[in-house]
């Protein structure tokens, strides 16, 4: 695996809301950062082995994997990866649970922009 070659952040987007997911895609490409999206488990991990991510904004309810496992194999092959874990209000107790497993933060959906990247710098730096 290698790191683009770029001073930008790579970040991976992991929500089955596609509407949500496309609207942090264009912040977040708006902010200059490098984006990649994942609609469900399986394919956040595919992409999570063969790339290095700064960070990742993870929903713990998608589909085929939940984002509970997506976490937990992240911080067990790539710990310096940032996490944020983003769910609705029925998820909060899973949000608590995704901070034993290492998540840097989690976040209600749906954020404030303006927090979002304010979260989203924080984390970078």
């Amino acid at each position: 695996m290698e790191r683009v070659k770029s001073s930008k952040k790579n970040i991976l987007i992991v929500d089955d809301d596609v509407s949500f997911a496309q609207l942090l895609e264009i912040v977040l490409k708006d902010e200059d950062y490098n984006i990649l999206v994942s609609n469900n488990g399986e394919k956040a991990l595919q992409l999570i082995r063969g790339n290095i991510f700064d960070l990742i904004l993870l929903d713990i309810e998608i589909p085929k994997i939940s984002g509970l496992m997506v976490l937990k194999y992240v911080k067990e092959h790539n710990p310096d990866t940032k996490v944020i874990i983003l769910t609705g209000h029925s998820g909060i107790k899973n949000a608590i649970e995704a901070l034993k497993y290492g998540a840097n933060e989690f976040m209600s959906k749906p954020p404030s922009m303006e927090d979002l990247l304010m979260v989203v710098k924080r984390n970078l730096q």
